[in-house]
């Protein structure tokens, strides 16, 4: 659902480019009134000028008539108007002229001015006014259908009315001027719905792009890979998995990578890196691999034990059966009365060596076998405060932390014994390694639970490390090389993978993963035995 914010800022956008539309619609309506009224001002100026000079040559018209006659005598005036009238009546802007005394026309252009669209005097209010008022005034009337200017004016002689002057101007170039603005107004609303098409237009595919933008975002965010896109103006878009896995720092460390695939470890994860770049912009896709390389170096390590405990096996049967027909001699001869003291001594110590003889060939038998684990649902903290409650009975000096988070509730699938016998097994090669602290922490990681056993001793060599879990080896000269050994094969008798780091000078991490209870069926990638 679309926040409630986006929704006013949309709604606040459309009102305004309405309003914006509305105002220009406006502005131009009120430009061609402002034009129009303008010229009509400028027209009626005209008119009183042409009025006033049109007035002076009638009045020169009726001084001659009066000279000539004697008196004015306006029955006889019609010559003398049409005189000054007539050439003026051909001018283009001139519509009519009509000159009406109070006793009727005078002279006109237009025979019959009522059924053209001109009142008599008599029956216009507006000029009758003008006649007792004296003052000029243009009006716009309707002659023959057409709109026209009309300018009237009084015509006096010794301060007595004498007629009335009506002249009609064309107002043709107003009606251009008005059709010429209404096809701008039109043209400009078409260019303004226009502009409203493609600006909704636009905000439907920014809603549109908006929504796929988001889709993409959560598909982004629920893969379990990292993903960066750097395009080359800078700008990065990275999904949540990539955070988890990197950190902030994510993007400065992908950037410098030189090649197009690099494998790099953060904290406790072995990470692949796959770069590609396209032509405007870097995707990397960063994956943990963790699992799936520990799984790989379990199941190598799991082979080779595998191995070398058969050939011991085999080695170790072959040297039992002599052993057997050896030591059931010596028994024989150690019933013997008759042996001196000194030669009884040596049969006891020879039946002592080949005791111990013997059971060294049983462990090279036991390495061989695979280990039987009776497995059951564990709480994995019940079972390290097991193991802390074993230590602190003990009464040694062992500075021994053992941190699981009580909201984890891990529940894991193993044999509790085995497992006890690998956690004992660790922390004694720690303490034989000189380490003044111990710590055993776990983990979620599905769909292990993953058991840390971190030390501050001594630490491998990068040349040890690689050897750590191979049978038989060791660097103490009182140790028989089978303890990691059977560390590993018990953690993979559970379904299970084994990890070691160790620096030299500075400790050694040891990690166990172990299935979950309510975890999926192991598949290949977790079933590092690899049969």
């Amino acid at each position: 659902m679309k926040p409630r914010h986006a929704r006013f800022v949309e709604k606040g956008l459309y009102l305004f480019v309405l309003a914006v539309n509305t105002g220009i619609v406006l502005l131009l309506v009120l430009q061609i009134r402002n034009e129009k009224t303008a010229y009509m001002e400028l027209r009626s100026e005209d008119g009183f000028l042409f009025l006033e000079s049109v007035n002076q040559s009638l009045q020169a018209a009726l001084t001659r008539l009066e000279q000539d006659a004697g008196r004015l005598e306006l029955e006889a005036a019609e010559p003398h108007l049409s005189e000054v009238l007539t050439p003026l009546a051909d001018y283009q802007d001139i519509v009519f002229i009509q000159v009406e005394s109070l006793g009727g026309p005078l002279f006109g252009t237009e025979p019959n001015p009522l059924a053209a669209g001109l009142g008599g005097l008599g029956e216009d209010p507006l000029l009758q006014e003008a006649v007792y008022g004296g003052a000029p005034f243009t009006r716009e009337i309707t002659f023959q259908g057409e709109d026209v200017l009309e300018c009237v004016a009084p015509l006096y002689r010794d301060r007595a009315f004498v007629a009335l002057l009506r002249i009609g101007l064309s107002l043709e170039f107003v009606e251009y001027l008005e059709s010429s603005f209404r096809n701008i107004v039109l043209v400009a609303l078409g260019f303004i719905l226009l502009l409203d098409l493609i600006f909704v237009y636009a905000i439907l595919i920014s809603k549109r792009l908006g929504r796929e933008g988001a889709r993409f975002r959560a598909i982004m965010n629920e893969i379990g890979d990292g993903v960066l896109v750097r395009d080359r103006r800078g700008r990065a878009f990275r999904n949540r998995s990539l955070e988890v896995l990197l950190g902030s720092g994510a993007e400065k460390r992908l950037r410098n990578l030189p090649t197009e695939m690099a494998r790099i470890r953060h904290h406790e994860r072995t990470l692949l890196v796959l770069r590609d770049s396209l032509p405007d912009a870097d995707v990397f896709i960063v994956k943990d691999i963790s699992l799936e390389t520990i799984a790989e170096e379990t199941r190598q390590r799991e082979r080779r034990l595998f191995s070398m405990g058969w050939l011991s096996s085999t080695f170790a049967h072959e040297i039992r059966n002599p052993l057997n027909t050896v030591s059931m001699i010596i028994q024989q001869l150690r019933l013997e009365s008759t042996l001196p003291e000194q030669e009884q001594q040596l049969c006891d110590i020879l039946h002592a060596e080949i005791g111990r003889l013997n059971n060294t060939v049983s462990e090279f038998i036991q390495v061989a076998r695979q280990p039987a684990v009776e497995m059951q649902d564990v709480d994995m903290e019940a079972f390290l405060g097991e193991i802390h409650r074993f230590y602190a009975a003990g009464g040694t000096a062992l500075d021994l932390e053992i941190l699981c988070p009580a909201d984890s509730d891990l529940i894991v699938r193993m044999d509790v014994e085995k497992m006890k016998g690998v956690l004992i097994n660790l922390v004694e090669n720690s303490r034989q390694a000189q380490a003044r602290h111990i710590r055993i922490t776990c983990r979620r990681q599905p769909p292990f639970a993953v058991l840390d056993v971190s030390d501050d001793g001594e630490g491998m060599s990068p040349q040890v490390r690689e050897r750590a879990f191979e049978l038989y080896f060791t660097t103490r000269p009182e140790g028989s090389g089978l303890g990691l050994a059977t560390v590993h094969r018990l953690v993979v008798a559970h379904g299970g993978m084994v990890d070691i780091e160790s620096t030299e000078g500075r400790g050694t991490s040891i990690f166990l993963y172990l299935p979950l209870s309510k975890g999926e069926t192991p598949d290949e990638a977790s079933d590092p035995g690899g049969g």
